[in-house]
């Protein structure tokens, strides 16, 4: 599987992301294997992760709190935050993997 083949690359950037940043990142995953793995390595007090299991009212206070400027890093699931959300606070956006539907990226 590609997710599992490209993690220990994903993790690794994301790591040295977190030592040498003080902007305001949104980092998007397809799989959950990438988005758990990515989740580990955040700052549990700096960051926000919305699944597709999270509430539309937990969802709602993680942007809140995020666009509030409560925490640096956003990690989102790409299917459960593709659209309808403001997040104009982040500096910087990282996509760790798309769809591999080309009409789903349309």
């Amino acid at each position: 599987d590609i997710a599992h083949k490209k993690l220990p690359m994903v993790v690794e950037y994301i790591e040295n992301l977190i030592k040498d940043t003080d902007k305001c990142w949104i980092i998007f995953a397809r799989h959950m294997v990438v988005l758990e793995s990515i989740a580990k390595v955040l700052p549990e007090n700096n960051s926000i992760v919305i699944r597709g299991s999270t509430s539309l009212e937990d969802r709602a206070s993680l942007v809140r709190d995020f666009q509030g400027g409560g925490v640096q890093f956003a990690l989102l699931s790409l299917q459960a935050m593709y659209a309808g959300h403001n997040l104009t606070r982040a500096t910087h956006v990282l996509f760790t993997e798309l769809c591999y539907t080309p009409a789903v990226l349309e």
